[in-house]
């Protein structure tokens, strides 16, 4: 069960947010050999002007800089192979659907640690 959160100034018009995250679950599911249902995508817009490369600041995303910042939080046990192809998806798949330069994200692959979280109703 990845959980996974996106950072984004505000989109251009034409992008539809709710399509994105649809999108960029089903993708990371198949990679991560899951149902789409387990993948949660949390979407949070960064307030215009609050997110700087250096002194350089921004109303909305724009497609060379200023990175989307992905945080996929999954439970141990994935190969190395598994976890890269999670990266490199989500990498490819937000700069698709933001219509972004390529390679123009940023994506970290965090591993929980057995004991230290709750879901379900119980520690895991």
């Amino acid at each position: 069960m990845p959980v996974v959160k996106i950072h984004a100034l505000p989109q251009r018009s034409h992008v539809d947010v709710p399509v994105v995250i649809a999108t960029f679950s089903q993708r990371v599911a198949e990679v991560m050999g899951c149902p789409a249902r387990q993948v949660w995508t949390i979407w949070v817009t960064v307030e215009p002007r609050h997110y700087a490369e250096g002194d350089v600041r921004c109303n909305e995303q724009p497609r060379s800089t200023h990175p989307p910042i992905i945080e996929i939080v999954a439970y141990p046990g994935r190969s190395p192979d598994v976890i890269r192809a999670a990266v490199e998806t989500a990498a490819k798949t937000i700069c698709e659907q933001l219509d972004l330069e390529p390679g123009n994200a940023f994506v970290t692959f965090t591993e929980l640690t057995p004991g230290r979280m709750f879901t379900g109703g119980a520690i895991r």
